[in-house]
């Protein structure tokens, strides 16, 4: 060998194994220590270097640093002026992973239909200046496997040509108040999917979803408002809310509100399956036609909140369960417009101190269906708006109830407020408060220890022992 102490170094370098895979669900894959061959290793091992070698693993360096430099997220700033402005972006702009979209309000809107296409499981920001922006939508990537964020920072976007937000898998999350509203015929958001629509904030954002004559929001079978998101779903002439599942859920939690709205239809539509509502933050339903509208299906409301709805018909359903919830349900108008519309045979049936107030429209009675069932605690409240007495029948729900009437509630004979069902009835052109109390606590007998036989000599003998003790002390 021509350079001996080459190859004395050479020999000495430590080819370490490397460390066994990641898998792509550890944090060790985010916080990872450096390979053992690194180059750090090298250049330690080849000391001194000679030119050849220094140039050499400078090179070998410089890739090694490329292969694991992390890709870097792009930010896209609009704001009205060439390069920047919406002729030479073009009608469709794509956000990658991390990408952040800034539109300034001197940008002002596109002159033809343009598209914000999320790729496929993209997190990404929009921020907007608070002004409208017409002919401009957002669309998620086809491809979704998994749920994403599609942060939103004071947008209000009017589509030109299509819905406002075809959404596959992306969650919104809300700062600043934003709008997103379709083009004339289409949804303001559209769950492509028939998913979970999930929207939120920590930050008290707010949403308008609108469209003319398509719904507000539409085709999820589940739709959740969190933390401190306030979400509104308007319609013109369709649904503020379309349910499209077999079985749809509304969640609100504490501290956000969700509205829907229809002038002339019904504010939540359910079209063929249950719905779940669960009410920890404010729902209200405000339909031209039905505030919730369920035909032939079953409808269920719990929680710690307030649930108000209104229209021709406050609530149409085949069934209803109210569990804690407060419930205001009214009819609006002249006719036959009742606070609950009933079509089954099964009382609508109120647990755990649930309040359900219902009012009739100007010439209707409150209630239509076949009677309630109560738990201790629950109330129902009849505003009769008709001419003659609202009569219905009243079933205890927890066994030696009692039933507590307010207002122009009555019984009718034979009733009497132990009776189950109890018929009750409100007068014409009044209101009355049925209220079933829970069943005194049974008065039970306080318990005498009793002692067998043996214990009692044994405790005899225990006390004699204990005299004679004395008296031998005194002496």
């Amino acid at each position: 060998m021509k350079n001996p102490s080459l190859g004395r170094e050479l020999m000495q370098i430590k080819i370490t194994p490397p460390p066994p895979p990641v898998s792509t669900h550890s944090p060790d894959l985010i916080h990872s220590p450096p390979p053992a061959f690194s180059c750090g290793r090298l250049f330690s091992s080849f000391s001194p270097l000679s030119g050849f070698r220094h140039f050499l693993l400078a090179l070998v360096s410089v890739l090694l640093t490329g292969f694991f430099a992390a890709a870097h997220a792009t930010t896209i700033n609009v704001t009205g002026t060439a390069p920047n402005d919406w002729a030479t972006i073009g009608n469709a702009i794509t956000l990658n992973d991390g990408d952040i979209l800034n539109i300034a309000a001197a940008a002002g809107s596109p002159g033809v239909s343009t598209q914000i296409q999320i790729a496929a499981n993209a997190n990404v920001t929009i921020n907007g200046s608070g002004a409208m922006i017409t002919n401009l939508r957002i669309a998620d990537d086809t491809s979704d496997t998994q749920e994403h964020a599609v942060n939103i920072n004071n947008l209000q976007i009017t589509s030109g040509a299509s819905v406002g937000y075809g959404r596959r898998q992306g969650v919104l999350h809300l700062t600043g108040a934003n709008a997103i509203a379709g083009a004339s015929g289409y949804a303001g958001i559209y769950d492509t999917r028939g998913g979970v629509l999930t929207i939120t904030s920590t930050s008290n954002g707010t949403l308008t979803a609108s469209s003319d004559t398509s719904a507000g929001i539409r085709d999820m079978t589940a739709l959740n408002i969190e933390g401190s998101a306030h979400v509104t779903a308007s319609s013109s002439t369709s649904q503020g809310i379309l349910m499209g599942g077999a079985a749809n859920a509304i969640n609100v939690a504490v501290g956000a509100t969700l509205t829907a709205t229809s002038s002339s239809s019904m504010a939540i539509y359910s079209v063929s399956g249950s719905l779940a509502i669960t009410c920890d933050g404010g729902i209200t339903a405000s339909g031209g036609s039905q505030g919730i509208y369920a035909s032939g299906q079953s409808v269920s409301i719990t929680g710690n909140s307030t649930l108000t709805a209104t229209g021709d018909t406050g609530i149409l359903a085949d069934s209803l369960t109210v569990n804690q919830t407060t419930v205001n349900a009214t009819g609006n108008g002249p006719g036959l417009n009742l606070g609950l519309s009933i079509f089954g045979a099964t009382n609508v049936a109120l647990t755990d101190n649930a309040t359900l107030n219902l009012t009739g429209g100007t010439t209707s009675s409150a209630f239509g269906g076949p009677g309630f069932t109560l738990g201790a605690g629950s109330s129902v409240t009849l505003n009769n708006h008709l001419v003659l007495a609202e009569s219905h029948p009243f079933t205890m729900g927890t066994a030696g109830g009692t039933w507590q009437l307010a207002g122009d509630a009555a019984f009718f004979a034979p009733s009497t407020a132990a009776s189950s069902p109890a018929t009750i009835s409100v007068a014409a052109g009044e209101s009355g408060t049925i209220t079933l109390k829970a069943p005194p606590p049974s008065a039970t007998a306080a318990a005498v220890p009793t002692l067998n036989p043996a214990a009692l000599a044994f405790m005899a003998l225990a006390l004699l022992g204990l005299a004679c003790w004395g008296f031998k002390r005194r002496v």
